[in-house]
């Protein structure tokens, strides 16, 4: 039984995580506090999904840069 529950245990390695986050992440930019930003495909996904706001899906680029610069 130790055996088959090694088999599908879930592994926490710092690595796997770091390489998960990394292959999330669609833009990384910093807002005007200097605060790094991240915005993962996650995140992107929730913000366009048709409950939400479907028609900014075509608008990420101006979404990023009001992060970066809001009073623009």
């Amino acid at each position: 039984m130790g055996e088959a529950a090694g088999a599908n245990a879930v592994s926490t390695s710092p690595e796997l995580f770091a390489t998960f986050r990394a292959a999330t992440v669609i833009a990384t930019l910093n807002d005007p506090d200097g605060k790094q930003v991240e915005l993962t495909a996650e995140r992107w996904a929730h913000i366009v999904h048709p409950d939400s706001h479907p028609k900014m899906a075509e608008d990420q680029g101006d979404v990023l840069r009001a992060i970066e610069h809001p009073t623009e």
